[in-house]
C-alpha cells in the first residue's frame, strides 16, 4: 500500500485565514508531551473543555502546515464565540485521524486515499 493511502484528509477551519487540521502523527505526539496521553488529551476536549486546552489541541493539528506557529498565536485568533465552531473541526480532524474499523474483521482500515 502506498504511503499516501495513510495520510488523513485535513479538516479546513477559517481562523486569520483558511488553515488545514491535521492530526498527523507528529500531531500526536505533540499531545502526548503536553497532556500525558492522547485519551487525556481528547478527553480535555470533550469532558471539560478550557481555553487552554482547545488552545492546545488547536495547535497541535495545524503546526503541520507551518512550523513557526505558537499556541499564543493561535489563542490571538479566536474569541470565545468561536469555541463551538473550533471543537467542532478538532472532532472532524481527529475522526479523520482515526484508523476506521473494518466490521468483518478486528483489523483497522486504512483511510481512502482522497487525492488531498
Amino acid at each position: 500500500m502506498p504511503a499516501s493511502d495513510v495520510r488523513t484528509k485535513p479538516v479546513i477551519i477559517e481562523l486569520d485565514r483558511k488553515r488545514k487540521l491535521r492530526y498527523d502523527f507528529n500531531a500526536l505526539a505533540l499531545l502526548e508531551d503536553k497532556f500525558g496521553d492522547i485519551d487525556t488529551a481528547l478527553h480535555s476536549l470533550t469532558q471539560k473543555p478550557s481555553v487552554k486546552a482547545i488552545r492546545a489541541l488547536l495547535h497541535a493539528g495545524l503546526v503541520h502546515e507551518d512550523p513557526a506557529l505558537t499556541e499564543e498565536q493561535i489563542g490571538s485568533m479566536l474569541t470565545l464565540a468561536d469555541i463551538p465552531r473550533v471543537a467542532q473541526a478538532i472532532s472532524e480532524a481527529f475522526a479523520e485521524a482515526m484508523p476506521k474499523l473494518d466490521p468483518t474483521s478486528s483489523s483497522p482500515v486504512p483511510p481512502a486515499n482522497t487525492g488531498t
